[in-house]
Protein backbone atom coordinates (compact mmCIF):
# COMPACT_ATOMS: atom_id res chain seq x y z
CA UNK A 1 0.00 0.00 0.00
CA UNK A 2 2.70 2.43 1.51
CA UNK A 3 4.52 1.44 -2.06
CA UNK A 4 1.13 2.34 -4.46
CA UNK A 5 1.09 5.34 -2.44
CA UNK A 6 4.81 6.81 -3.30
CA UNK A 7 4.43 5.98 -7.01
CA UNK A 8 1.11 7.53 -7.26
CA UNK A 9 3.07 10.93 -5.52
CA UNK A 10 6.00 10.26 -7.66
CA UNK A 11 3.50 9.92 -11.06
CA UNK A 12 1.79 13.24 -9.95
CA UNK A 13 4.77 14.98 -9.27
CA UNK A 14 6.32 14.36 -12.82
CA UNK A 15 2.93 15.48 -14.11
CA UNK A 16 3.35 18.45 -12.55
CA UNK A 17 6.43 19.14 -13.37
CA UNK A 18 5.75 18.19 -17.42
CA UNK A 19 2.70 20.75 -17.36
CA UNK A 20 5.00 23.67 -15.84
CA UNK A 21 7.73 22.92 -18.90
CA UNK A 22 4.76 23.28 -21.18
CA UNK A 23 3.11 26.20 -19.62
CA UNK A 24 6.86 27.61 -19.95
CA UNK A 25 7.12 26.90 -23.33
CA UNK A 26 3.82 28.13 -24.51
CA UNK A 27 3.63 31.39 -22.80
CA UNK A 28 3.64 34.67 -25.14
CA UNK A 29 6.83 36.39 -25.98
CA UNK A 30 8.60 39.06 -27.69
CA UNK A 31 12.01 38.03 -28.50
CA UNK A 32 14.94 41.41 -29.17
CA UNK A 33 18.15 41.86 -29.73
CA UNK A 34 20.13 44.65 -27.90
CA UNK A 35 22.95 46.51 -28.89
CA UNK A 36 25.51 48.57 -27.21
CA UNK A 37 28.84 50.39 -29.68
CA UNK A 38 31.24 52.36 -27.44
CA UNK A 39 34.18 54.19 -29.02
CA UNK A 40 37.05 55.23 -26.80
CA UNK A 41 39.85 57.03 -26.71
CA UNK A 42 43.38 54.59 -26.34
CA UNK A 43 45.03 56.04 -22.96
CA UNK A 44 48.12 53.52 -23.03
CA UNK A 45 50.05 54.17 -26.20
CA UNK A 46 52.74 51.63 -26.54
CA UNK A 47 55.56 53.29 -28.51
CA UNK A 48 58.81 50.98 -29.62
CA UNK A 49 62.51 52.68 -29.83
CA UNK A 50 65.52 50.69 -31.71
CA UNK A 51 69.12 51.73 -31.14
CA UNK A 52 71.14 49.95 -33.82
CA UNK A 53 74.83 50.00 -33.91
CA UNK A 54 74.97 49.63 -37.21
CA UNK A 55 73.17 53.39 -37.79
CA UNK A 56 75.87 55.02 -36.40
CA UNK A 57 79.41 53.56 -36.12
CA UNK A 58 80.35 55.65 -33.06
CA UNK A 59 77.32 54.69 -31.12
CA UNK A 60 78.00 53.40 -27.65
CA UNK A 61 74.23 51.32 -27.25
CA UNK A 62 74.43 51.57 -23.34
CA UNK A 63 75.15 55.25 -23.48
CA UNK A 64 72.37 56.25 -25.74
CA UNK A 65 70.23 53.90 -23.55
CA UNK A 66 71.05 56.08 -20.15
CA UNK A 67 70.53 59.16 -22.70
CA UNK A 68 67.03 57.84 -23.96
CA UNK A 69 66.14 57.32 -20.19
CA UNK A 70 67.18 60.60 -19.08
CA UNK A 71 65.12 62.42 -22.03
CA UNK A 72 62.13 60.54 -21.05
CA UNK A 73 62.15 61.38 -17.21
CA UNK A 74 62.46 64.96 -18.15
CA UNK A 75 59.54 64.98 -20.59
CA UNK A 76 57.77 63.66 -17.78
CA UNK A 77 57.57 59.61 -18.02
CA UNK A 78 57.77 57.53 -15.55
CA UNK A 79 60.82 55.48 -16.32
CA UNK A 80 60.66 53.06 -14.04
CA UNK A 81 57.30 51.76 -15.05
CA UNK A 82 56.48 53.10 -18.61
CA UNK A 83 59.94 52.24 -19.68
CA UNK A 84 61.34 48.64 -20.91
CA UNK A 85 64.03 46.73 -22.80
CA UNK A 86 61.84 44.87 -25.05
CA UNK A 87 65.21 42.95 -26.82
CA UNK A 88 68.17 42.95 -27.13
CA UNK A 89 70.72 41.30 -29.48
CA UNK A 90 74.33 41.26 -30.54
CA UNK A 91 76.15 40.22 -34.03
CA UNK A 92 78.96 37.54 -32.93
CA UNK A 93 79.25 36.11 -36.27
CA UNK A 94 82.59 37.48 -37.13
CA UNK A 95 83.29 38.03 -32.84
CA UNK A 96 86.73 35.45 -33.33
CA UNK A 97 87.91 37.26 -36.27
CA UNK A 98 87.57 41.11 -35.99
CA UNK A 99 86.05 42.46 -32.64
CA UNK A 100 84.93 46.03 -34.18
CA UNK A 101 82.34 43.88 -36.24
CA UNK A 102 80.46 43.17 -33.33
CA UNK A 103 76.86 44.97 -34.28
CA UNK A 104 74.16 45.49 -31.32
CA UNK A 105 70.57 46.47 -31.49
CA UNK A 106 68.28 47.08 -28.57
CA UNK A 107 64.63 47.78 -28.62
CA UNK A 108 62.34 49.26 -26.24
CA UNK A 109 59.12 50.19 -25.13
CA UNK A 110 57.66 53.10 -23.43
CA UNK A 111 54.08 54.03 -22.63
CA UNK A 112 52.77 57.40 -23.09
CA UNK A 113 48.80 58.30 -21.97
CA UNK A 114 47.89 60.33 -24.42
CA UNK A 115 48.52 61.75 -27.80
CA UNK A 116 50.26 65.10 -26.37
CA UNK A 117 52.53 62.82 -24.30
CA UNK A 118 53.06 60.51 -27.93
CA UNK A 119 54.14 63.80 -29.76
CA UNK A 120 56.42 65.04 -26.66
CA UNK A 121 58.72 61.50 -27.22
CA UNK A 122 58.65 61.82 -30.69
CA UNK A 123 60.10 65.08 -30.88
CA UNK A 124 62.41 64.45 -28.08
CA UNK A 125 64.03 61.68 -29.39
CA UNK A 126 64.92 63.28 -33.02
CA UNK A 127 66.16 65.78 -30.38
CA UNK A 128 68.98 63.37 -29.16
CA UNK A 129 68.96 61.71 -32.71
CA UNK A 130 66.68 59.15 -32.23
CA UNK A 131 64.80 58.19 -35.83
CA UNK A 132 63.34 54.75 -35.18
CA UNK A 133 60.53 55.24 -32.88
CA UNK A 134 57.01 53.71 -34.14
CA UNK A 135 54.17 52.47 -32.66
CA UNK A 136 53.19 49.01 -31.48
CA UNK A 137 49.50 49.00 -30.27
CA UNK A 138 46.88 51.06 -28.59
CA UNK A 139 44.86 50.15 -25.47
CA UNK A 140 42.92 51.48 -22.94
CA UNK A 141 43.74 50.52 -19.25
CA UNK A 142 39.55 50.61 -17.89
CA UNK A 143 39.07 48.32 -21.10
CA UNK A 144 37.42 45.57 -19.30
CA UNK A 145 35.20 47.87 -16.79
CA UNK A 146 33.78 49.73 -20.42
CA UNK A 147 33.05 46.30 -21.43
CA UNK A 148 30.80 45.16 -18.73
CA UNK A 149 29.00 48.48 -19.05
CA UNK A 150 28.67 47.66 -22.82
CA UNK A 151 26.70 44.53 -22.07
CA UNK A 152 24.24 45.82 -19.27
CA UNK A 153 23.68 48.71 -22.01
CA UNK A 154 22.71 46.14 -24.54
CA UNK A 155 20.21 44.35 -21.75
CA UNK A 156 18.69 47.99 -21.26
CA UNK A 157 18.39 48.88 -25.05
CA UNK A 158 16.27 45.26 -25.64
CA UNK A 159 14.21 45.84 -22.79
CA UNK A 160 13.60 49.43 -24.19
CA UNK A 161 12.72 48.43 -27.53
CA UNK A 162 10.08 45.29 -26.25
CA UNK A 163 8.82 47.97 -23.92
CA UNK A 164 8.50 50.49 -27.10
CA UNK A 165 6.94 47.71 -29.57
CA UNK A 166 4.61 46.14 -26.86
CA UNK A 167 3.26 49.47 -25.76
CA UNK A 168 1.49 50.11 -29.14
CA UNK A 169 -0.49 46.71 -28.60
CA UNK A 170 -1.35 47.76 -24.82
CA UNK A 171 0.53 45.50 -23.45
CA UNK A 172 3.37 44.98 -20.90
CA UNK A 173 6.59 43.59 -20.76
CA UNK A 174 7.18 40.89 -18.36
CA UNK A 175 9.88 38.94 -16.81
CA UNK A 176 12.72 37.95 -19.18
CA UNK A 177 12.55 33.96 -20.20
CA UNK A 178 15.70 33.94 -22.00
CA UNK A 179 18.43 35.64 -22.32
CA UNK A 180 21.52 34.86 -24.85
CA UNK A 181 24.73 36.70 -25.15
CA UNK A 182 25.54 37.03 -29.09
CA UNK A 183 29.73 37.67 -28.22
CA UNK A 184 31.39 40.98 -28.26
CA UNK A 185 33.43 43.00 -30.68
CA UNK A 186 36.45 45.03 -29.72
CA UNK A 187 38.62 46.63 -33.01
CA UNK A 188 41.60 47.94 -31.73
CA UNK A 189 43.32 50.89 -34.09
CA UNK A 190 46.25 49.83 -36.16
CA UNK A 191 45.86 46.05 -35.67
CA UNK A 192 47.69 43.53 -37.98
CA UNK A 193 48.42 46.79 -39.79
CA UNK A 194 52.19 48.04 -40.22
CA UNK A 195 53.49 50.60 -37.88
CA UNK A 196 53.21 53.80 -37.85
CA UNK A 197 56.18 55.66 -37.99
CA UNK A 198 56.91 58.98 -37.36
CA UNK A 199 56.37 60.97 -40.99
CA UNK A 200 53.38 58.83 -41.14
CA UNK A 201 52.23 60.12 -37.97
CA UNK A 202 53.27 63.39 -38.18
CA UNK A 203 51.06 63.85 -41.71
CA UNK A 204 48.09 65.49 -39.97
CA UNK A 205 50.17 67.86 -37.47
CA UNK A 206 50.41 71.27 -38.23
CA UNK A 207 54.47 72.32 -38.16
CA UNK A 208 55.60 74.56 -35.37
CA UNK A 209 57.73 75.00 -32.68
CA UNK A 210 55.01 73.13 -30.09
CA UNK A 211 55.38 69.36 -29.54
CA UNK A 212 53.41 67.09 -32.16
CA UNK A 213 49.69 66.66 -30.78
CA UNK A 214 48.65 63.31 -32.25
CA UNK A 215 45.36 62.21 -32.48
CA UNK A 216 44.99 58.30 -32.50
CA UNK A 217 41.67 56.42 -33.80
CA UNK A 218 39.33 55.37 -30.73
CA UNK A 219 38.60 51.55 -29.81
CA UNK A 220 35.52 50.48 -30.87
CA UNK A 221 33.46 48.13 -29.02
CA UNK A 222 30.44 46.41 -30.52
CA UNK A 223 28.40 43.94 -27.75
CA UNK A 224 24.19 42.31 -28.57
CA UNK A 225 22.08 40.69 -26.77
CA UNK A 226 18.73 38.11 -27.36
CA UNK A 227 16.27 38.11 -25.32
CA UNK A 228 13.08 37.09 -25.14
CA UNK A 229 10.35 38.45 -22.60
CA UNK A 230 7.19 37.46 -21.08
CA UNK A 231 3.87 39.57 -22.41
Amino acid sequence: MKRFVVILFVLSSLMTFAQGQKNFLDVNYIEVTGKSIKEIVPDKIYLNIVVREKDNKRLDVEKKEKEIMRTLKSIGVDVRKDFSVKDFSSNFQYYFIKRTDIKKMKEYEVIVHSGVMAGKVLDAMESIGVANVSIDKLRHSKIEEIRMQAKIEAVRDAKHKANLLIKELGQTVGRTLYLRENGDYTEYPMENRNRYTRQMMLKSSVQSDEPAQIEFQKIRLEYSVTVRFEI
